[in-house]
């Protein structure tokens, strides 16, 4: 009788699933960038969320960024940055979008951030995209390098003066 009863449940745990709008959330790889060295790399990963009623539509929330030294023929974690760790201290929402380069000699990366002009909870929030040097040993923005004019801006050199 007890494992009739088990079965049934996990049959119906799908339609109770759709029924309720839960959704399947798994960590995902979004964005990998290598030193020059080919020896280190910081990977980007977020959380990626399938709605069971609607799995067409995803969404992505920040997960962790993760440095990786390749020792012994495999990738190791050397560092990893959650999305708790990111944000700890600022009262505004903010998380790395991308990754533009990675010095492991320095351990200073070009990250995109987004950041919100207000502490959360502050009702309407924008938030502001910028280019970033950030210390990935020390978890701590280095400098802005620039603020971006869109979200999709892409990482430019800046013009050397001759």
């Amino acid at each position: 009788m007890l494992a009739q009863t088990s079965l049934k449940l996990a049959m119906m745990l799908p339609l109770l699933l759709v029924m309720l709008g839960c959704d399947r959330t798994a960590v995902q790889t979004v964005e990998t960038v290598s030193a020059a060295s080919g020896t280190d790399r910081l990977i980007r990963k977020d959380w990626e969320t399938v709605s069971y009623s609607r799995p067409d539509e995803k969404s992505y929330d920040s997960h962790s960024l993760v440095w990786q030294r390749f020792e012994s023929d495999l990738w190791i974690d050397h560092i990893t940055i959650t999305q708790d760790d990111f944000q700890r201290g600022n009262p505004r929402r903010r998380w790395i979008s991308s990754i533009h380069s990675f010095d492991p000699v320095s351990a200073i990366a070009t990250l995109k951030v987004a950041e919100g002009n207000a502490p959360e909870n502050s009702g309407a929030i924008s938030y502001v995209y910028s280019w970033r040097e950030w210390d990935i040993g020390k978890n701590r923005e280095v400098k802005v390098l620039r603020l971006c004019k869109n979200p999709f801006e892409p990482y430019e050199l800046p013009e050397t003066k001759q």
